[in-house]
């Protein structure tokens, strides 16, 4: 009759067979490498290619100058340590499936016995400890962890326009800001110059404050009050946000060490972190130095997933260039200006015209705006 083990005993303890899974898996992270082959409870076959098949815990494959190796991994998490009746029984098993004892690596949690040891030595086993296991459960953890992606936001914070005319009126609201064919077709305004340049990787990308110059569109002329004019420079002062999105976790370190003379041979850290169902918050940090600040804290793991550049600029009250949602809503609030349904003309602010989320900054570009026949020649 055939015994089945249960994951858990009859006081509701998880059974060695299931710590011992713990141990598998753990080991088979660690050696899994690039041109090995990792393989968890493979059976194999006796030498003689009859009888019944045996599993190994972690089998790893490897081809050395266009001969097969294998080595086996036996993972223990007893409650005591392992003595030489085990060591026997795994090199038995070895000796089985014909993989030489000398090729076996037995890993326990709960370290050996001398006469373990003593035996392993004689069959030319590695005997290694797991340590960093401190109860049955694979996430348990020794520090807090925390997952950032850091989205780069430029805001545009003033311009400068030098040219021979002089401030454009009120009754001219385009003014120095647009820049015309020679047909007198409106191509493109000046923030989508600075957007463009962010767009294509050409301004500065570091946290903070920067001062640009821009270059002059080619072929292009502004007009003010409907008199070309000649444009000679153009600035702007630019700010770059960092907004981190930051996912918090646990870790555990967990290192294989060599029982027989304590050095170690392997180091893993596990990094696991949970699904949020909610919206992640997004903190604002304006420098490097308190991003670094941020990103320091003492007693844990961080890792930095990336830097990652949002692909409108900040202009005014929304982003840039305008989004047909966007510039939906600025029309309609201007018809009920224009109809007397409003008393005064609509102000707006970034967060109630572009929301609390950043996924608004991909929101499709409004398609009479110069910039979305650009995208799509930059696409193409």
């Amino acid at each position: 009759m055939t015994k089945r083990s249960s994951n858990k005993n009859t006081n509701g303890a998880t059974s060695t067979v299931s710590k011992g899974k713990i141990v598998e898996r753990i080991a088979a992270l660690m050696h899994d490498q690039s041109g090995v082959t990792v393989e968890c409870n493979r059976r194999l076959p006796p030498v003689g290619g009859k009888g019944v098949k045996r599993e190994i815990d972690v089998l790893l494959t490897a081809n050395v100058a266009g001969y097969q190796v294998q080595m086996a991994i036996e993972c223990k998490n007893e409650a005591t340590a392992i003595g030489s009746p085990m060591i026997d029984a795994f090199v038995g098993k070895l000796q089985y499936v014909g993989i030489p004892p000398q090729q076996g690596i037995y890993i326990s949690a709960s370290g050996y016995t001398v006469g373990a040891l003593e035996r392993a030595k004689a069959a030319g086993m590695r005997t290694l400890t797991l340590r960093g296991l401190k109860d049955e459960h694979l996430l348990n953890s020794i520090a807090d962890a925390f997952q950032s992606t850091i989205y780069l936001l430029l805001e545009v914070m003033n311009v400068t326009v030098t040219s021979e005319a002089p401030p454009a009126n009120a009754s001219d609201p385009i003014g120095l800001f647009g820049f015309y064919t020679e047909n007198g077709k409106l191509a493109v305004l000046l923030p989508d110059l600075i957007w463009q340049m962010w767009y294509s990787g050409q301004l500065p990308d570091a946290l903070g404050e920067h001062e640009v110059n821009l270059p002059l569109p080619s072929n292009l002329h502004q007009k003010v009050n409907g008199r070309v004019v000649e444009t000679q420079a153009l600035k702007a002062t630019v700010r770059v946000i960092g907004l981190v999105v930051t996912l918090k976790g646990k870790t555990q370190e967990y290192t294989l060490v060599n029982a027989a003379d304590e050095a170690i041979e392997r180091v893993m850290t596990d990094v696991s972190f949970e699904a949020v169902e909610s919206k992640l918050p997004v903190t604002a940090i304006s420098s490097e130095d308190q991003l670094r600040e941020y990103l320091s804290r003492p007693g844990a793991v961080q890792l930095t997933l990336d830097r990652m550049k949002l692909p409108r600029i900040v202009y005014g009250y929304l982003y840039w260039p305008p989004s047909e949602r966007v510039m939906k809503r600025l029309k309609e609030h201007w018809h009920a200006f224009e109809n007397g349904e409003l008393s005064e003309p609509p102000i707006f602010t970034l967060q109630e015209l572009e929301g609390t989320e950043l996924r608004t900054a991909w929101d499709p570009i409004w398609e009479d705006h110069p910039a979305h026949q650009w995208m799509k020649e930059q696409t193409n």
